[in-house]
Order: C-alpha cells, then sequence, then structure tokens
C-alpha cells in the first residue's frame, strides 16, 4: 500500500527553513504583496477593548489598506478639531468654588459678567396678522429685567436667553389666545342663558347689573374682575338684584312750583330753568342782598334736582 503523504520529487524538495522564506519571504510579508497591506483587525487588535465599539473606527479600520485606515483616522482628527477649535477648553472640575465655577462661564461659554449687559428687546414679534402685519408682545421694563435676572442666575449665554425670551413670550400668547377663544364662548353662552330666562328684560337687567356692579367696585378693583366671573349668569342675577335695589332707594322726588318731579328728563329741564332765573343769578354773582333763606332755598332746591337728574353720581 503506498502512502497516503506523498513526498515531493528529488528535484523540488526544500528544506522546512526554505519554505518558511519562500512561502513569508524576508520581511515576513508575502513576496509581490504591498507592504502597506494588512488585515484590518490586525490594527483593530491594537486598540484597546473599550474603544473597540466605536461605529466611527470600525468603519474607518473596515478598509484592508492600513494606510488608508490611518489617513482616515487623521481627516476625522483634523474634522473635529476644526469644528470645535483646536484650544481645548478645560473641563469645569465639581470641587472648585463659586468663583471659579462662575469665571469658566464668563470665559469659556461668554456668559455676560452682569444682568444689565444682557439684551431684551422691547417687542418679540410673535407673528403676522391676516393682512401680512407683524403682531408684537411688548415687554415692560420690569419684564425685561427679570429675563435678564433668570439669565444671569442661570448662567445663560445671550443666544439662549434670546432664544429663551422668544419661545416663552410666544408660548404665552398661545396660550392668551386659547383662554380669549374660550372665554369667548362662556360669555355667548352666558348671554344666551340669560336672555332665555328674561326675554324682553333681558337688557333692563344687564343695565341694573351694571349699575349695581359700578355701585359696588369702586374702578380700581373693576380693573382686576375676571371677565368670565362678571358675565355668568348668576353674578349678572346678583347685581341686578342690587342695583335694583339701589336705584328703589334712591327714588327721589322733589316739588317745584307745585309741579313733582321724579324723571331725569323732567329734573334736567328744571335745573335749567332754576339756573336761569333772577334769584339763582344774584346767587352767583354773591349779591348782599339776597336772604340767607332764599340762598338756603336755591341750593336745596338745585341739590335735589342733581339727585333725580344725575342719580349714577350719587356717592
Amino acid at each position: 500500500m503506498s502512502d497516503v503523504i506523498q513526498e515531493l520529487p528529488q528535484e523540488v524538495q526544500e528544506t522546512p527553513q526554505e519554505v518558511e522564506a519562500a512561502s513569508i519571504g524576508a520581511g515576513g510579508i508575502p513576496e509581490g504583496a504591498d507592504e502597506t497591506q494588512k488585515p484590518s483587525n490586525a490594527l483593530i487588535g491594537t486598540i484597546e477593548e473599550q474603544y473597540r465599539s466605536s461605529k466611527t473606527l470600525q468603519n474607518l479600520l473596515s478598509t484592508e489598506d492600513t494606510g488608508d485606515a490611518i489617513r482616515g483616522l487623521a481627516k476625522q482628527v483634523w474634522n473635529q478639531e476644526k469644528l470645535i477649535g483646536g484650544d481645548k477648553i478645560p473641563a469645569l472640575k465639581p470641587e472648585s468654588s463659586k468663583e471659579e465655577k462662575q469665571d469658566w462661564y464668563n470665559t469659556y461659554l461668554g456668559v455676560p459678567e452682569t444682568a444689565d449687559s444682557y439684551l431684551v428687546p422691547e417687542n418679540i414679534v410673535l407673528g403676522k396678522t391676516e393682512e401680512g402685519e407683524d403682531v408684537f408682545s411688548q415687554l415692560s421694563e420690569d419684564r425685561r429685567d427679570a429675563y435678564k435676572s433668570l439669565a444671569k442666575n442661570s448662567n445663560l449665554t445671550q443666544d439662549q436667553l434670546s432664544s429663551l425670551v422668544e419661545n416663552l413670550e410666544q408660548t404665552e400668547a398661545n396660550q392668551r389666545s386659547l383662554a380669549s377663544q374660550d372665554l369667548d364662548k362662556n360669555v355667548k353662552k352666558y348671554m344666551s342663558e340669560l336672555y332665555a330666562e328674561f326675554g324682553p328684560a333681558y337688557r333692563s337687567t344687564i343695565e341694573a347689573a351694571n349699575y349695581g356692579y359700578n355701585q359696588f367696585f369702586p374702578e380700581e378693583l373693576r380693573k382686576l374682575m375676571p371677565v368670565n366671573i362678571i358675565n355668568h349668569p348668576d353674578f349678572v342675577k346678583a347685581f341686578a338684584n342690587h342695583g335694583n335695589n339701589i336705584q328703589d332707594d334712591q327714588a327721589v322726588t322733589t316739588k317745584v312750583d307745585g309741579r313733582t318731579i321724579s324723571t331725569p328728563d323732567d329734573a334736567k329741564r328744571e335745573i335749567q330753568t332754576l339756573h336761569s332765573s333772577e334769584a339763582w343769578k344774584r346767587l352767583t354773582k354773591r349779591d348782599p342782598d339776597l336772604s340767607v333763606q332764599e340762598k338756603e332755598r336755591l341750593l336745596a332746591a338745585n341739590e335735589r334736582l342733581y339727585k333725580i337728574a344725575y342719580p349714577d353720581n350719587i356717592s
């Protein structure tokens, strides 16, 4: 039986060293191969395990050309330095003092050193009307100062503050718009309910409610009352009753030359008649011959007529 392993012919037999040299070559690179050729996993093998999961590295080293891989890494580093700058920003250490942290924010992030150094515009453009005109949110000085203080306390940059102001003002405007729409719906609903209940007396009820409301609340408080509250049917009915009661209590009549005066129009005409009388002219001219009793009579009549003619001015 012949041997399984066949010997080479005598003329081509080589020593193990010769076989190794023929297969690998003197420099450890296969003869005829480019010296830059090297399997990529060999280069990856020189990188610490914790970095090998990087997709960027895996892509760069996927080529079998080691020179291309190195050139790719160099280009990647150059691009990153171009984006972030060659000068390195030192890390902010947790143990840094408050003053050191503030100096770091000012120096490396460009945070203004004082609140007054921030810029907040008086008007923020929120959008456009249907006619194409800009819609502004006008910021008061106090509101602008509040934004500046917030930015300084939060170590915001100027760009961050500008973005914050614009977004907050836009959000608030949207909320006001939605609230206004809801309010309009509620007011219309309340008016419909009141009209259904009072019918022909709806207008007089509203007038009585306004009168009672204006008599009960001073102007400073009326400005603070929410519209959805003062238009609620229960509120309107309560102040309509209050207004009617006040008007009943203030109903005044007086007699002038034997005539009973009870309406505002009648009273206004009587006032004109009184002021054009000879006695009133003597009063305004301070006639020394006008008796004290006549003066008191004229003034009392004038006061009674004014109460009837201008009931809203009664305090």
